[in-house]
């Protein structure tokens, strides 16, 4: 794995720690999900409010106890 801010929030969040992913972000961070409309957690997350939103009905969803990152996009 390289060693990007995005590699880091995803190790965090691989590893169980949520908390320690957003305290890498900024404020306005965005994450957008591409799924069908039809999955609930797809969409725009904005803020910290909205990456916990998003994994906290990740895990309500999916009721996993591990996850892993198969492949990653950033965009400027």
């Amino acid at each position: 794995m390289s060693d990007t801010i995005i590699d880091h929030f995803f190790q965090c969040v691989v590893d169980g720690g949520i908390v320690g992913a957003i305290k890498l972000t900024t404020d306005d961070v965005k994450l957008e999900v591409q799924a069908p409309s039809n999955v609930s957690i797809y969409g725009k997350f904005h803020g910290h409010d909205g990456v916990r939103k998003f994994f906290a009905t990740l895990r309500e969803l999916l009721n996993t106890e591990a996850v892993a990152v198969r492949s990653m996009l950033a965009i400027d």
